[in-house]
């Protein structure tokens, strides 16, 4: 059986040489899918370099597992004789097994061992086998056809891509992207770019500011393009862009907040990846406005920290500004008024800024800057700077204690308030005195004496330079009777029946002359002594009348009071009784409100004696704690209690409520008439001087009457005075 044995190793070779056919059929058909689905997918989405990898990576594993498993695989399983044997016999039924028994018995014979059949019956079958091996069907055993048909599969694939690598100019590239994994683009018909942006560097814009981007078509320019938006908090979008001409299209991106990378889309073009980082606006702080005015006012330069309201600055001043920056700045100017820009001094590290302006209107200064993003800040600063002049100063005087009818020897205290805006160099101090006929009788101007110098006390308190100067006052008009003299009236420099004027005159820095300003001309009409306490006697009674009417009512108040049903009882008027006892209180209020009235009218009255020189002090001082010290007391605390306890009673309606409530109402009533007592003793005070005055006056008239008469009769017994003289 040696020849049969040869003709199993041949056909032992052809069956591995189908199993590498079949093989390198798969293998072809695995190169052609990655060739091509590879090429189409790459030239149509233009995969980044991961995506061709993997699928380089994918044709290379499907490659080996084809090699592992439709070559390797098979080949590694060993084909025996018998086996080979039993696949001829499958090609020809009419051999029925008689190869693979000639082979068998052939392998007992050659054994030696004790045989199941005949030997020779054995032998007999494997010599009529080795006669009949020509005719055996060998060659029907290895599948012809499925070897034809692999091996035109792998020509046929191969072919292809010969072809294709043959004819067209894609091969190229497409080998050196998906082979060579290699950066070289795929030939576009549509290009896009970003219009007047540096792709290569990253756009800084100021956050939550809005972005606009624009990207110019070259070639063929699509109908539509989308700009794909990727964010640094990993959120992606894909916005269209609007188109605005034959080749531009632009978006906007309202209040970007985070960092983002973009790109355009559009046909088979795209733009390159722009990086958009934001970055904060520079903040202007710390800014210092310094006003340096104008020599005539003879003033330092001062600086203005707090620029929240106007800042108010004269004529010819120069206004400097200093100003600090979170980021260096490339550049900065002044806008003043809208319309006027000046150039402003960087410094060299970029950080601070200085400025100044001389304005010639009023208007609003603005600090505008740029950075080296070319970011200016979110809010620039600004101030108003309003152009003023140099105002006259504003003097107002206010008389305290004395009213319009004084006495020849009084005297005029007042508050005096001067301001300026930019210092004062002197405060004066004048009088007229008219008589009052005269006065009512000029008929211009020129007629009135001039105002001369009053020696009015307070004034040596003024510092020139001062923008305020606030003081008391006071003009004594003793003080204009000649040094040395007794106030007596001969000597009086001002009399009863004449006007006394009184003004404050203060002069500022200004140029070429000074403002000049005087207060409000204070007008006085000089009365005898006897004519003024007679007024303020009748403002006593006035006053101690009022008193007497509010005593009246509290009195009353006090009645109804202590008679009025309980408010929280049975009685069905009780309800009724409630409100008025509530509005008892609130007339409580009022009377404490007309109290307190009175004492202050009642300390004017007393301010007017001791001014005028009426009382002393002492008296005044003495007067004033007895009446007027008990009537706002009285006012400030009593009357309070009193409407508290009223209401209180209003609530309760107990015994001892309205025991609290009259004693405090009788509390109340016994200090009004201390306080009425003490007011009539005033007036009669009064009275007696006015009275005194009296007497005094007509016993002066009296000895002029007698000392006339003595001199008529002297005149007629001895003639004249100087014929006298002659005789002696």
């Amino acid at each position: 059986m040696k020849q049969a044995r040869t003709l199993f190793d041949g056909l032992r070779s052809r069956a591995r040489l189908g199993i590498a056919i079949e093989g390198a059929a798969w293998i072809a058909l695995a190169v052609a899918c990655y060739v091509f689905v590879s090429y189409g997918a790459d030239r149509l989405l233009r995969l980044e370099v991961g995506f061709r990898a993997f699928l380089l990576l994918a044709c290379i594993v499907s490659i080996g597992l084809i090699v592992a498993r439709r070559m390797l695989r098979p080949m590694r399983i060993e084909l025996t004789d018998e086996e080979l044997a039993l696949a001829v016999e499958r090609q020809d039924p009419g051999i029925r097994q008689s190869l693979i028994s000639a082979m068998q018995f052939e392998s007992d014979l050659s054994s030696g061992r004790e045989l199941p059949e005949s030997p020779e019956m054995m032998a007999h079958v494997v010599t009529d086998v080795e006669q009949r091996l020509n005719s055996l069907p060998f060659h029907r055993a290895v599948n012809k056809s499925r070897i034809n048909k692999f091996t035109g599969m792998a020509a046929g694939f191969a072919l292809l891509v010969g072809a294709w690598a043959a004819t067209s100019d894609d091969f190229r590239l497409w080998a050196v992207r998906n082979l060579a994994l290699g950066s070289e683009p795929w030939p576009r018909d549509t290009h896009l770019a970003f219009d007047e942006v540096d792709a290569t560097q990253p756009m800084r814009i100021a956050e939550r500011d809005d972005v606009t981007l624009r990207v110019r078509a070259s070639g063929v320019v699509p109908d539509k393009v989308v700009l794909e938006c990727e964010f640094a908090s990993g959120e992606s979008t894909e916005r269209p862009m609007e188109q605005i001409g034959d080749d531009l299209f632009t978006i906007t991106l309202s209040s970007v907040l985070e960092n983002l990378t973009v790109q355009a889309f559009g046909g088979d073009g795209e733009t390159g990846t722009l990086e958009v980082h934001l970055v904060p606006r520079p903040r202007l702080t710390d800014m210092v406005l310094t006003v340096r005015y104008p020599e005539y006012l003879a003033r330092e330069a001062e600086q203005v920290k707090d620029l929240s309201g106007d800042i108010r600055v004269p004529h010819g001043s120069t206004v400097e500004l200093d100003c600090k920056s979170s980021k260096p700045l490339t550049s900065a100017q002044l806008v003043f008024a809208d319309d006027q820009k000046l150039p402003a001094e960087v410094a060299a590290d970029g950080l601070g800024i200085t400025a100044k302006i001389q304005p010639t209107e009023s208007g609003t200064l603005t600090l505008d800057a740029l950075d080296t993003d070319r970011l200016g800040p979110t809010q620039a600063p600004q101030v108003f700077l309003r152009l003023v002049d140099d105002a006259a100063p504003g003097v107002e005087f206010k008389t305290q204690g004395i009213g319009s009818l004084i006495t020849s020897e009084a005297r005029i205290p007042g508050k005096l308030e001067i301001k300026d805006d930019y210092g004062l160099t002197a405060v004066t101090a004048s009088f007229q005195v008219t008589e009052a006929v005269a006065a009512t009788e000029a008929t211009s101007e020129t007629e009135a004496p001039p105002f001369e110098a009053a020696p009015v006390t307070g004034l040596d308190a003024f510092e020139p330079g001062g923008e305020e100067f606030e003081t008391a006052t006071t003009f004594d008009l003793r003080e204009l009777a000649p040094p040395g003299a007794d106030p007596i009236p001969e000597n009086q420099r001002i009399k009863p029946g004449q006007l006394l004027a009184l003004k404050f005159t203060a002069k500022d820095n200004f140029r070429p002359e000074p403002h000049e300003a005087s207060s409000e001309t204070m007008h006085f009409r000089v009365v005898t002594r006897e004519k003024l306490l007679e007024e303020l006697r009748r403002r006593q009674g006035e006053q101690r009348r009022e008193l007497e009417r509010v005593l009246k009512r509290e009195q009353a108040l006090r009645d109804e009071v202590a008679e009025i049903v309980s408010p929280t009882g049975d009685d069905p008027r009780a309800e009724q009784a409630k409100l008025g006892i509530l509005a008892f209180a609130r007339r409580q209020q009022a009377l404490g409100r007309r109290s307190q009235g009175i004492g202050e009218r009642y300390r004017r009255i007393l301010q007017e004696f001791l001014n005028n020189r009426l009382f002393e002090p002492n008296v005044v001082s003495g007067k004033e704690a007895k009446i007027v010290s008990p009537l706002i007391t009285m006012a400030a605390t009593d009357f309070p209690e009193s409407s508290a306890a009223t209401a209180a009673f209003a609530e309760t309606g107990s015994d001892d409520a309205r025991r609290e409530l009259v004693a405090s109402y009788d509390r109340i009533i016994a200090t009004i008439k201390r306080v009425l007592a003490e007011m009539e003793h005033t007036e009669d005070i009064a009275a007696v001087l006015e009275m005194l005055r009296i007497v005094i006056k007509t016993e002066e008239q009296a000895r002029d009457v007698v000392d006339k008469h003595r001199a008529e009769a002297a005149e007629e017994l001895f003639g004249p005075e100087g014929n006298r003289d002659k005789k002696r």
